[in-house]
């Protein structure tokens, strides 16, 4: 039997279905040009598929809209255009995840044998919420005439003659659809379950990829080697320059090159597609697009955050809210004017210290061990310099009490690094102290509390004559803004990614005085990422202030009442500007 199409004979027995058609034209693309055929593109062909499939009146799950005809155009262009790769923004409620999980199942389906597509998202939980379950629905509609048989319990759809291979060695079966929560278990158990895989057609999604890890990202390197087709998407809400989807989103000529107005930009990567909520299909047609953003949802975000909120501009706008507009403690241009992010260059040997979180005594996910370096910089500012972090894991199986395991851990890592007990910061709130713990194993902490009130008898600055207890509410807002001030002139180095796109989310409370911070979890609530990095690094201007004594603004280190600093000398050989009389004008007015 033989049919045509496209100026082609098609001969199979049985004569191949229309669906047939589309989905060999889609994947042979060259061989249509080599027999003289019309070349469409694979979009004309994958949006055929995808419509012979759902759009028709027994199975009817696609309601078509024009955001995913560009959809379908990105996933097809990405390859020869933006060398396999491809970030797309968006706003909630604009069927990202929807339509590019009918494109991972659809472009399976056109070869199945020779195709290992990867979804990831955060968690399980968001997995099945979003992507997967987009994938699942539409293959259940037709599972009994298409290859694949789903494996829940594995969240893989393989083929059929894969099933039983599966359940006794999963590693061993490669082709299929795959879906990973890439936060559950470590960095290396995340990258280890995506990589490894060689197959002819390789996908990688990345949904929520704001929230995802870096190395979910780093896997495409391994898995782009010995195939012939390697795409990756990555979708998300921007929030920042600094998490997983910004870095990999950056404009190729750099961040002032694009507004909210743009739509694509070339990045160092590939590409970056933007959806701008205010645009949307479901604002002029609300009624036949009720899944996507509309107008109503925007104003009711407007009313409650206000229109130039940094919830609006991530969730309604799709990008990242302008600098400026914000109440962050820090924004990204702050922290690259002031060499935030750099490497330290150090006149002398630094003192090592440490900074304890143990977040899940105040409503963080995380247990987290930061490290320092505190001493004076080659420029001659005495500085500090972020080094290494270290997550403590708590093993509730281990049979010891989960607050001395962490006090052991911390003794070692310590140890290992040359901080000693005094000098090590421990948040002491809640209930279960660890600092209690780490006393008993070890000698006592610096000890502090998040909600305590602001230090006593202390200046914002080593400049300013205003107190401590007069401008912040809290130790918390405390030390987040003493950070900022440390920054600002010139006395941070080595943040870290994770650390500075928590300090561009966490924001001031309006219109309170003195200056509070957002609540951690209220901050986890709204912005959806918990700031147990940033509260761990802030913690460093304790140690710094009230043992070695080093102030913001100041180039010295204060030594204790009646003892002088073994950096004084130092200090005063390199401190030129120490004295009125090198000036030739009054000094400026520190800047708030």
């Amino acid at each position: 039997m033989s049919k045509h199409a496209y100026g082609m004979r098609f001969d199979e027995d049985p004569a191949p279905t229309d669906l047939d058609i589309e989905l060999w034209c889609y994947k042979h693309q060259d061989e249509i040009a080599l027999k003289g055929g019309q070349v469409k593109g694979e979009a004309c062909h994958l949006r055929n598929a995808i419509r012979i499939l759902y759009s028709n009146t027994a199975v009817t799950k696609v309601v078509w809209h024009p955001w995913m005809d560009r959809h379908i155009d990105i996933w097809c262009d990405t390859l020869k255009e933006h060398l396999g790769f491809a970030t797309i923004w968006g706003p909630a409620a604009s069927s990202k995840s929807n339509t590019f999980g009918i494109c991972t199942l659809v472009d399976w389906w056109s070869a199945p044998k020779q195709t290992y597509s990867v979804v990831c998202s955060t968690t399980q939980k968001e997995l099945k919420k979003r992507i997967w379950a987009s994938i699942v629905d539409h293959f259940r509609l037709y599972q009994d005439k298409f290859p694949g048989v789903l494996v829940a319990s594995r969240l893989a759809i393989v083929n059929d003659d894969d099933v039983e291979q599966i359940a006794h060695d999963a590693d061993s079966v490669k082709a299929g659809i795959y879906g990973i929560a890439v936060l559950q278990g470590s960095t290396d158990e995340a990258k280890s379950n995506i990589i490894g895989v060689h197959l002819p057609y390789v996908r990688m999604v990345v949904d929520e990829m704001q929230a995802t890890r870096r190395a979910a990202v780093e896997a495409r390197a391994n898995l782009s080697k010995g195939c012939r087709d390697f795409r990756f998407f990555g979708l998300g809400n921007p929030m920042s320059r600094y998490d997983v989807l910004g870095e990999f989103s950056e404009p190729k000529k750099g961040w002032n090159s694009i507004n909210v107005a743009s739509g694509k930009w070339r990045t160092k990567y590939g590409a970056c597609y933007h959806f701008d909520g205010f645009n949307s299909p479901g604002i002029s047609d609300p009624d036949r697009y009720p899944f996507l953003i509309n107008l109503a949802q925007i104003n009711k975000d407007i009313d409650i955050y206000g229109e130039n909120s940094a919830d609006v501009w991530t969730f309604s706008r799709g990008f990242i809210a302008p600098e400026g507009i914000t109440r962050t403690v820090l924004t990204e241009s702050f922290i690259e004017t002031y060499h935030m992010r750099d490497e330290p260059a150090w006149m002398e040997t630094p003192i090592p210290v440490a900074m304890l979180d143990p977040a899940f005594t105040s409503d963080g996910d995380k247990c987290k061990l930061q490290f320092a370096e505190i001493g004076r910089f080659i420029t001659g500012e005495m500085g500090i310099a972020f080094t290494d972090d270290v997550r403590i894991k708590m093993d509730v199986a281990s049979g010891m009490p989960v607050i001395h395991d962490i006090a052991r851990q911390t003794k070692e890592e310590c140890e290992a690094r040359g901080v000693t007990h005094d000098h090590l910061v421990v948040d002491d709130s809640g209930v279960q102290s660890a600092a209690d713990a780490i006393e008993m194993e070890w000698g006592p902490p610096i000890r502090i509390q998040f909600g305590g009130k602001p230090s006593e008898d202390m200046t914002i600055d080593a400049i300013s004559d205003t107190q401590c207890q007069d401008e912040y509410k809290d130790r918390v807002t405390e030390h987040w803004f003493t950070l900022r001030r440390f920054g600002q002139y010139g006395q941070i180095r080595g943040m870290n990614d994770e650390t500075c796109k928590q300090m561009c989310i966490r924001e001031r409370m309006p219109k309170v005085r003195p200056k509070k911070l957002m609540s951690k979890a209220d901050t986890k609530e709204y912005r959806g990422l918990s700031p147990d990095d940033a509260d761990a690094s802030c913690m460093v201007v304790e140690v710094a202030r009230h043992v070695l004594g080093v102030h913001p603004g100041s180039s010295d280190r204060i030594a204790a009442p009646g003892q002088t600093s073994p950096l004084t000398g130092l200090a005063r050989k390199y401190d030129v500007d120490s004295q009125d009389d090198c000036y030739l004008s009054d000094p400026i007015e520190a800047v708030a």
